[in-house]
């Protein structure tokens, strides 16, 4: 509970940033300015066995009410073949889709 969200995520109730303007417009394109992609699966393979269960926490965004989840954080376990950096490169990645499996803790 008590950490500090990612730099760059608001902290807003109501949907706004602190000018009154809408979040949305702010982090995301309208829909009709988006292009379909290929989903990349491809993962490298793990180093090293200690890749296996390493432990990840991702931020939710959103109120309680939209995210449907508790919790500002998700504790869940990186994929067996490249361990947390897979995890960390796919959610830095600005215009490649990757898809992962997460597994609860």
């Amino acid at each position: 509970g008590g950490e500090d969200p990612p730099l760059d995520v608001p902290l807003d109730v109501n949907g706004e940033d602190l000018t009154g303007s809408q979040t949305a417009k702010t982090f995301c394109n309208s829909f009709s300015n988006w292009n379909e992609v290929e989903i990349s699966q491809t993962v490298q393979p793990s180093s090293s066995e200690s890749e296996s269960n390493q432990s990840v926490k991702i931020w939710l965004l959103g109120n309680e009410r939209r995210r449907e989840y508790p919790m500002r954080t998700a504790p869940l376990v990186a994929p067996a073949e490249g361990g947390r950096q897979v995890v960390r490169e796919a959610l830095a990645e600005k215009s490649k889709v990757t898809e992962l499996w997460l597994r609860q803790k």
